[in-house]
């Protein structure tokens, strides 16, 4: 997480606030506290329903916390295979493609 921007209260982003709060989480919550915060299905993948920005970001700052502390074995955890990831993006792409037309 150290690549994760510093909060100071002179920032105006409020991203920038909620990675200061999301990394001090990460860092005192147990692997399996964290993991069950994902709402990942048995293919480790989170539906549609379930899908928001913060589930996303969440997920991002995960995996690169477990990275920067050396915990990779644990992003077996997190991480869907790759065939069923491509497939869960491009459902996600028609889908979404639907409604954009």
């Amino acid at each position: 997480m150290d690549s994760l921007p510093k909060y100071s209260p002179s920032s105006r982003s409020g991203l920038d606030m909620y990675l200061f709060l999301l990394r001090s989480y990460l860092s005192i919550k147990s692997v399996d506290e964290l993991i069950k915060e994902l709402p990942l299905s048995e293919e480790l993948l989170v539906e549609k329903e379930k899908l928001s920005s913060q589930v996303a970001v969440y997920w991002k700052n995960l995996a690169k916390y477990f990275h920067s502390k050396q915990k990779d074995e644990y992003l077996e955890r997190i991480f869907p295979e790759l065939t069923a990831c491509a497939d869960y993006v491009k459902r996600y792409y028609f889908t979404l493609s639907m409604y954009i037309r």
